[in-house]
């Protein structure tokens, strides 16, 4: 049977909107071959499109041309919504046979189905739109909000033209351009029914990538970071960022871009900013030269309260000196700053206080972690978001935080209006502002030792195997088992940790349990035999020897470690139950200071092995190593296998040796 002319033409009007709606959406093949398009050389959104090409999230028509201004239709513009925002793969495996659909609906049906399962549909919706129809920059809001699952946002918008957007598209506009996902037109106005275009929409599906709020697509990747080391030869570059650094291979259809322009491999060179789109196999796809970044939109200071990381990249929880708490992500290639270097992310720990740099989107592009500061001196003044006081005979001033914690004796909290002109203080400093005070005035040290004879004002204790007497001091408190006692209560033979005054008296004793409880210290010595044991030097300098319980347990970052793992020299928490160690953990080894004597130095390596107690420990050595040679030996680092010495830590890395 002939068909009419008529038949024909319609026919074939249906068969080239699927061959466009397949061109357009073909997101989820496996084929690959960056086009460079006809048709948008210079367009305002041409970054944009052929990011998304990478991705391989769009392509063009057969003729080479993306036609980058013209609309789209509804089924068009949910399937490119759901292909980005990872549902694909689940529309392909969606049966939709129970489903009525409207008669000129002749393709993507499992993607309507979807739709419909998001509610970005309703079933009565399927049997009567016409999927061709083309789509509004509201609808598309509305749309693409649904498939995201965002709650809309009611608050006010500042468009010229608010009140012509539909009441039912209202919330979904306001969230994603509160978000910055979406943005008006020239004019200040939204334009909410007019036809949104291919650019538009390809535009804003990218944000959702850029801004993590969606992943790439399967088998791709979106990698920023900084160049490493470029090989011209083998077309290859290392690229770093806080996930560490990989090498990534240029392809002969790779398209590099800096500021738009078209670049060459050759052009490339290390300490670039780079961003790659790359496959599975971390072949690059699109790369782009970045810009340095630029001043910060935002600065904001505090301590870490947590790092969390997911797939989607690292955040930061940020709790500022009044108290407040914020929440910022960090681009991927994001520099990290600790006393003028670089450092790693894994070393930044919570509880540091920071200074983080944001940009205009509020995400970190730069983090400088402060390293706290010690002062001791005499209070000229002390306002109340100021304190003013003598170090060394030269007047400092520094900023009070408003959370400003105040103690006596480290132990005794006191309120900051207490203090006054000549009252001798410790401060703790994060970046010139004052955290904690410790009022000092009549304490000059805390000390340990041994308990050797009570009396009525007189107490004598053994410190360094020296027996000295003290005498008790008017304001004495005296703590054991936690709570305040009398001088009555104290024994011979007890271990305290007490402080004495300019006078010599003491004005405050505890009692250490050496039975039960915790302690804090240093490991001075760690025996490993049939009697395994433990001497520590607590707080004040006593040192303690403990036997280890045979079930006991040793800990470090929350996880359980051997006992040769713990070094000589670490700080540690000890647990004692009935005279014995039943757990230890490690509390810091990174930053401490060891003795041992020098089995090997790699040069090549620049890294240390000592032997402490008769066990090996290998250590990174700082490239700004500082030798302090007593004894004037004149000799290298790598001349010193068999000598002796004081090993200085500084984040796991020696920075100082003293030979001994």
């Amino acid at each position: 049977m002939l068909l009419s002319r008529k038949r024909l033409v319609k026919i074939a009007f249906v068969v080239s909107l699927m061959i466009v709606a397949f061109l357009w959406t073909k997101g989820t093949q496996e084929a690959f071959a960056l086009v460079k398009f006809k048709d948008i050389s210079g367009h305002w959104a041409e970054t944009s499109m052929l990011e998304m090409n990478a991705y391989d999230l769009i392509q063009g028509y057969p003729d080479g041309q993306l036609k980058p201004d013209r609309s789209v239709s509804l089924l068009e513009a949910i399937k490119m919504i759901l292909n980005t925002v990872g549902l694909g793969e689940v529309a392909k495996n969606t049966n939709f046979s129970s489903l009525y659909f409207s008669p000129e609906i002749t393709w993507g049906k499992e993607y309507l189905a979807v739709a419909l399962q998001k509610k970005m549909l309703t079933k009565q919706d399927l049997g009567k739109i016409n999927p061709n129809r083309p789509v509004t920059r509201s609808e598309f809001a509305y749309l693409l909000c649904l498939a995201l699952d965002f709650e809309p946002d009611y608050s006010p918008l500042s468009f010229a033209d608010t009140a012509e957007i539909k009441e039912e598209h209202r919330g979904y506009v306001g969230k994603l351009v509160n978000n910055g996902i979406i943005k008006g037109l020239p004019g200040n106005i939204f334009a909410p029914n007019r036809e949104i275009s291919r650019a538009q929409i390809t535009t804003i599906l990218l944000r959702l990538i850029e801004e993590k709020i969606v992943e790439p697509p399967p088998k791709r990747n979106r990698v920023s970071g900084w160049v490493t080391e470029v090989n011209l030869e083998k077309k290859k570059l290392k690229v770093k960022n806080l996930w560490g650094e990989n090498e990534f291979v240029f392809l002969p259809d790779s398209l590099l871009l800096k500021k738009g322009q078209e670049k060459t491999f050759e052009s490339i060179t290390k300490g670039e900013r780079v961003k790659l789109i790359v496959d599975a196999a971390k072949q690059v796809r699109y790369a782009a030269l970045l810009e340095q970044f630029e001043s910060a939109a935002k600065e904001q200071e505090g301590f870490i309260v947590s790092l969390p990381s997911s797939s989607k990249g690292y955040s930061l929880i940020l709790e500022s000196d009044t108290k407040d708490k914020f929440t910022f992500g960090f681009l991927d290639d994001a520099q990290l700053i600790k006393g003028n270097e670089e450092t790693n992310i894994n070393k930044i720990k919570e509880d540091s206080y920071v200074e983080v740099s944001l940009d205009k989107n509020g995400w970190i592009f730069k983090l400088e972690l402060f390293e706290p500061q010690k002062v001791g001196g005499t209070i000229i003044n002390s306002e109340t978001d100021k304190l003013r006081i003598k170090v060394h005979g030269v007047e400092e001033s520094y900023r009070v935080s408003k959370n400003v914690r105040v103690t006596k004796n480290l132990i005794r909290n006191m309120a900051y209006q207490d203090l006054k002109k000549g009252d001798r203080v410790e401060v703790l400093l994060f970046k010139d502002t004052v955290f904690h005070i410790d009022y000092l005035s009549d304490i000059i040290t805390g000390l340990s030792g041994m308990i050797s004879k009570v009396q009525k004002k007189y107490i004598y204790i053994y410190v360094q195997n020296q027996e000295n007497r003290y005498e008790y001091n008017e304001q004495i408190e005296i703590i054991k088992k936690g709570k305040q006692v009398d001088t009555d209560e104290l024994k011979r033979g007890e271990y305290v940790f007490f402080e004495v005054d300019n006078e010599q008296k003491v004005i405050y004793l505890e009692t250490i349990d050496e039975e039960e409880g915790e302690l804090e210290g240093i490991a001075k010595y760690l025996f490993i035999s049939d009697r395994p044991s433990i001497t520590l030097i607590n707080t004040g300098g006593l040192e303690m020897d403990y036997d280890l319980d045979s079930d006991a347990c040793f800990l470090k970052d929350g996880d359980e470690i051997n006992l040769e793992e713990i070094v000589p020299g670490a700080k540690v928490r000890i647990k004692i139950e009935d005279k014995k160690v039943v757990e230890i953990e490690v509390l810091d080894d990174l930053n401490i200071t060891i003795d041992g004597r020098i089995i090997k130095f790699n040069e090549e390596k620049y890294r240390l092995t000592l032997e402490i107690n008769g066990r090996k420990y290998s250590y990174d050595v700082s490239k700004k190593l500082d030798i302090i040679d007593n004894k004037k030996t004149g000799k290298k680092l790598t001349e010193m296998e068999g000598y002796w010495i004081k090993a200085y830590l500084v984040d796991g890395e020696v920075s100082k040796i003293e030979i001994l």
